[in-house]
Formats: C-alpha cells, sequence, structure tokens
C-alpha cells in the first residue's frame, strides 16, 4: 500500500505533467491511476469520443481496472470547463473552444473504498501571447 507521502506524489507528478502539456499548446487527455498493494496501474483516456456512453464505458473500464487489481485508491485527472456560476456540472475539455461564463481547470478526482469522490481543481487561463497562467491548486471544490 502506497503511504501518503507516495500518493501525494503522485498527485503532484501528474498535476505537473498536465500543466507542462497544457503549456506547450498540447491537449491533456485524462488519466487514471488504480492504487493496490502491487503499486499504481495508469490509464489515458482518449478524447477521441464523448458522450454517455462513452463515459459509461469508460467507467466500466476504471470499474474491472480496480477489481482487477483490487484497488484502493483511484485518481482521476482531468481538463474540463467548469462554470462559474454553478460548479455542479462541469463540462468534458473539447477542441470546440471557449464556453460563455465557464472556465478551464485541470480537475483532479479521487475515490476512496467508500466510493465518494473528493475534488480538487487548478484554473488556468491564457494569455494573449500564449503563455497559460495557473492559479494555485485547491481541494474540495464541489463539482456534484
Amino acid at each position: 500500500m502506497m503511504t501518503g507521502y507516495e500518493v501525494i506524489e503522485l498527485i503532484c507528478d501528474s498535476l505537473s505533467d498536465a500543466r507542462s502539456v497544457i503549456e506547450d499548446g498540447g491537449t491533456w487527455d485524462p488519466l487514471v491511476h488504480v492504487c493496490h498493494a502491487g503499486g499504481v496501474q495508469s490509464m489515458v483516456i482518449p478524447r477521441s469520443r464523448s458522450g454517455p456512453a462513452h463515459r459509461t464505458e469508460v467507467v466500466d473500464q476504471i470499474n474491472r481496472l480496480r477489481k482487477e487489481f483490487n484497488g484502493y485508491l483511484v485518481m482521476m485527472f482531468d481538463d474540463n470547463w467548469i462554470p462559474e456560476e454553478n460548479l455542479g456540472n462541469s463540462v468534458t475539455r473539447s477542441q470546440d473552444g471557449s464556453f460563455p461564463g465557464r472556465y478551464e481547470a485541470l480537475v483532479v478526482t479521487i475515490w476512496g473504498s467508500d466510493g465518494l469522490p473528493t475534488y480538487g481543481t487548478q484554473r488556468y487561463r491564457r494569455s494573449v501571447g500564449g503563455q497559460v497562467l495557473f492559479d494555485k491548486f485547491i481541494w474540495g471544490v464541489p463539482l456534484v
């Protein structure tokens, strides 16, 4: 089982990777880590498809992986549009440009053995010159 320090290190490393991809102008595909007694099993979820059927398929894949490895902790790192006025309805990242009244953010979702999610977000914005400015990472932002 991973120590708390190792979990924090995995979160920090994954966020650092995501920030680097975004700063370089790339698109961050969701990354899932399933932590289990033997280590960590990771999976990248390509953004090639979207919609409820794809979401159900992804959830099923994550659950199969968690059960296969007897995972005790699941982490997902995603790049989303988050509504400014209502954090309850995040919108999956798309190439379609910005959404009015929403901001870009890296979203970390962690599910423990109780199955309840814990969220953290790190807003960011792109300057006219192409520089990406990241805000402070914040835990406990209610997204659902």
